[in-house]
This record gives C-alpha cells, structure tokens and sequence, in this order.
C-alpha cells in the first residue's frame, strides 16, 4: 500500500510526500522492485537524478535485476 501510495503522490505532483512513504515501504520490504521505482521516481520529480540513479543502483544490487 505504501508504494502504491508513493507512485500516486508522485503522479499528483507531490514527490516530497512520495519519498516518505517509499522509504517504509523498503524498510519493510527491500526487495520490493516498485518501491525502488516509485522513490527514484520521486527523485526524478525533484530534479535530483544522482539520488534517483542510486536507488536504482541500489535495488538493482539488491534484487538482482536491472532497475534502470
């Protein structure tokens, strides 16, 4: 639900409010492909493109596939 929710904050124009909630969601799940998404698209929303490169860098480690 949580990553749900970031990918809907962020499509609402509202990527501050979609971070805090991706990151519970990787806390709970770090393996969870969308929620890696989700906050590097949040990221992206910010214009923060090194952020958002290394949450994609960082899940692709994690989980063994490519995010980006």
């Amino acid at each position: 639900a949580a990553c749900r929710a970031a990918e809907l904050l962020v499509a609402m124009g509202q990527p501050d409010r979609a971070i805090a909630a991706a990151r519970p969601a990787l806390d709970t799940d770090p393996y969870h492909e969308r929620a890696y998404r989700a906050l590097a698209e949040a990221y992206r929303s910010l214009d923060d493109h090194t952020s958002a490169r290394a949450i994609l860098d960082r899940g692709s480690e994690q989980i063994g596939v490519d995010l980006t």
